[in-house]
């Protein structure tokens, strides 16, 4: 075979395994991401080793002995506010304990999908670094203020509404210990005002990290071909992730299933769970199934190439054997090699991405909030009015 015949095979092959995604791509240096904590995610100081994870518990320890000062635990000269006063005071100081670690959580799993798609995916460090300084930075932190906000106005003024909000609870409720601007009352302002800041913060990284997963991840190309992608699982390693990171709000709500079954809710509190709930669903179930359609997309491309060019090479070396032409050896070797190939790929390009164990997780995911509240809805005997509160 003379030199020029030689290039234009070797070209064909090249063609062909262009087509088929096979040709071996450039292998780019995996950009260094710059890590970012968020907001009261920063009361948790990582590097500082165990002094910087008691942070969160010092506080509370604070909390606790500010709650002894102004009078709400007993003391010597003091017997404190009525016990279910006290119980909900020491319920919202361990909430904010909670919350803290569980946002820390929050952001750390974020983290481990922005890291796993920065490894598996083709996302310029610019674009990428962009995206994480918009969630995590000066605009995360307005952002979560102002979902928190409304909120927190309720919770002081009411929003008109009798017998709720801080102000009338202080001036013209009933509760004896709760009466009038005490250092009581702006303890219990305190400990119900911070919680709403948590609540700002996971609904506005939720959000961030849905947009990031709708905007960023399904666009970006896979560093491997789609063959290498769903052989090595590295979609189903994205879902996953992106499932757990939920895990931490999946605590969140069961915690605030708690205070609304033991405790006097208001309206804020409810509504403001909702939404939370509403974010939940949606993380566990749309996130995963826009990944999920984005493989799909590739993988159905990558069937298209198959059967539209991988066979074709495979079809005309068989054409020109049975017409008798004189046809090298080695290109109906290569034809034989490349048509059992396409058939492993097909095999392989076939399956399915949602499998059992991945369907399992998602529904359990989505079902355990609504499990909770039908707990709820039980405890409550079935009272509707009490189930809504």
């Amino acid at each position: 075979m003379s030199e020029k015949s030689k290039k234009s095979e070797t070209e064909k092959v090249k063609a062909h395994l262009d087509i088929l995604d096979l040709q071996e791509k450039e292998v780019k240096e995996i950009p260094v991401l710059k890590e970012r904590a968020f907001f009261l995610d920063y009361l948790v100081i990582e590097e500082k080793g165990i002094f910087g994870w008691i942070i969160p518990i010092l506080i509370t320890v604070g909390l606790f002995i500010l709650g002894f000062v102004v009078g709400i635990y007993p003391g010597p000269n003091n017997p404190g506010v009525p016990v279910e006063a006290q119980a909900e005071y020491t319920f919202w100081v361990l909430f904010i304990l909670f919350g803290t670690y569980l946002l820390n959580w929050f952001v750390a799993a974020i983290w481990d999908v922005i890291e796993y798609a920065n490894k598996r995916l083709d996302v310029s460090k610019e674009k990428h670094q962009r995206i994480i300084n918009r969630l995590f930075g000066t605009l995360g932190l307005i952002m979560s203020i102002a979902i928190a906000l409304p909120f927190i106005i309720y919770d002081i003024t009411g929003f008109g509404i009798p017998e709720e909000g801080w102000i009338y609870e202080a001036t013209e409720g009933e509760d004896e210990w709760f009466r009038g601007i005490s250092g009581v009352s702006v303890m219990f302002l305190s400990i119900w005002i911070i919680p709403w800041l948590y609540f700002g913060s996971f609904v506005w990284l939720s959000l961030g990290f849905l947009f990031y997963i709708n905007r960023t991840l399904i666009v970006a190309p896979w560093r491997d071909n789609i063959t290498k992608v769903i052989f090595d699982k590295q979609a189903m390693r994205m879902i996953n992730l992106s499932i757990e990171v939920y895990i931490p709000i999946a605590i969140y709500l069961v915690i605030k299933l708690i205070f609304q079954i033991f405790f006097i809710v208001w309206f804020s509190d409810t509504v403001g769970t909702f939404i939370l709930f509403v974010i939940f669903f949606a993380g566990v179930v749309i996130g995963p199934l826009i990944i999920i359609r984005d493989i799909k997309s590739e993988k159905k491309e990558a069937l298209i190439k198959l059967h539209n060019f991988g066979y074709k090479f495979f079809e005309d070396i068989t054409r020109d054997v049975l017409l008798g032409k004189d046809i090298d050896n080695k290109d109906v070797l290569k034809a034989l090699i490349l048509h059992v190939y396409n058939d492993d790929m097909y095999e392989d390009l076939e399956k399915k991405i949602i499998n059992p164990k991945l369907l399992r997780k998602m529904t359990i995911a989505a079902l355990a909030p609504i499990i909770s509240y039908i707990a709820k809805l039980i405890l409550s005997g079935g009272n509707l009015l009490f189930f809504l509160e």
